[in-house]
């Protein structure tokens, strides 16, 4: 069996807004399922939610 390094290239984003409704989800959403389509890993993480 034979093992190779791969190097990891962590990026983060963060996608901000100036207001509630602005379409801040939707627009991760198409950024990540394009990064999927394109064989990258993703993760997405809303800490806030601010309608409660």
């Amino acid at each position: 069996m034979t093992f190779t390094k791969k190097k990891l290239q962590n990026k983060t984003y963060f996608v901000t807004g100036t207001d509630t409704d602005v379409g801040k989800t939707v627009c991760c959403d198409a950024l990540l399922q394009t990064a999927n389509k394109q064989g990258k890993s993703t993760l997405a993480y809303k800490p806030i939610v601010s309608w409660l």
